[in-house]
């Protein structure tokens, strides 16, 4: 996998619409990398997202998708 060509393609994921839920942009992530990459069978992406604006005292929010599943 060329590392850069596959920044490209999840900073322009990231960069582009605005999302909701980190679980959509880490699954349209893996879709992407997944689609875009025959030798990636199996993508496992993480998102973490700090400072959220969630109840408690927590330092970040995180979320792991693997797809396929």
């Amino acid at each position: 996998v060329n590392y850069g060509v596959a920044f490209a393609v999840i900073e322009k994921i990231i960069t582009g619409h605005r999302r909701f839920l980190i679980e959509a942009l880490a699954l349209e992530v893996a879709k992407a990398l997944t689609a875009g990459f025959p030798q990636i069978k199996r993508a496992e992406i993480t998102v973490r997202k700090p400072n959220a604006p969630v109840p408690g005292v927590l330092d970040h929010v995180e979320v792991t998708v693997v797809w396929p599943e």
